[in-house]
């Protein structure tokens, strides 16, 4: 292959185009001019392109370094209580969910963790967990039954009609994570037109706030009794007694039933 030499080449310097309106039975000129300064083709040597796979891809220690120091950068995002803003925002409804993932995307440090989501709330991988496992399920088990309808009626599916009612399964099952993506896309939109670093940084303090306050009522409620409310004296008494209280010897009958 012999090397080209760096060649270039430039546009006409002039073009005249003529259009016509319906509205004006006259003709209208306009003309069209390039700068040769700005619309000029630079041909590089074949020695300065890259033509092996290999080198266009990062190797594999790059990659694992690259693993490592997002892992660390999760761990120092977690410890600035950061993960707030990403709890129970995957299929939540509420309208303080767009909120608390705009904030997410407006907060200012040099290496940005997106795509690192689940990694920083333990909450939000859970839930991408559980929505994959039951798409998947959801997905092999439909499968599965059209095979046996198919087979009852005598008809052999093409790959291209399981394909399609199976797609359309697998859509129905995942509209969480199509609603959790375009949310984020709204995120970034929105810390692109207009940042607002400072609000992000207090919507952090208030959420992580306002959790640490609700951890002594969710402490009473592990100690509460199965309807959730706190246990009155006399009856946390009588609960008691019952538990110390002996059991009275079966009778013979009941001893031969058991």
């Amino acid at each position: 292959m012999s090397n080209a030499t760096p060649t270039t080449t430039t546009r006409p310097q002039h073009r005249r185009l003529r259009s016509s309106s319906s509205s004006s039975s006259s003709n209208s000129t306009r003309s069209v001019c390039f700068v040769e300064e700005r619309n000029t083709t630079h041909v590089l040597p074949d020695a300065d392109i890259c033509y092996h796979p290999a080198d266009q891809w990062t190797s594999h220690e790059e990659f694992e370094e690259t693993k490592k120091r997002m892992k660390r950068k999760v761990q120092e995002w977690k410890m600035k209580g950061y993960g707030v803003l990403l709890r129970n925002t995957f299929d939540n409804p509420h309208p303080t969910v767009q909120r608390n993932i705009n904030a997410f995307s407006q907060l200012d440090e040099r290496d940005c963790v997106r795509g690192m989501e689940r990694g920083l709330s333990s909450n939000l991988d859970q839930k991408v967990s559980t929505m994959k496992r039951r798409c998947i399920k959801t997905v092999l088990s439909h499968q599965r039954l059209m095979k046996k309808d198919a087979a009852k009626r005598g008809v052999v599916l093409t790959a291209d009609e399981m394909r399609e009612e199976l797609a359309v399964v697998s859509k129905m099952q995942s509209k969480a994570g199509v609603l959790f993506a375009r949310r984020l896309g709204k995120a970034d939109e929105l810390a692109i037109r207009n940042e607002d670093v400072a609000a992000a940084h207090k919507l952090v303090e208030h959420l992580n706030a306002m959790t640490e306050k609700q951890r002594p009522r969710a402490a009473t409620a592990t100690n509460s009794g199965s309807s959730g409310m706190p246990l009155s004296p006399s009856s946390s008494k009588t609960n008691m007694a019952a538990a110390v209280a002996p059991r009275r010897p079966r009778s013979g009958r009941q001893a031969r039933i058991a």
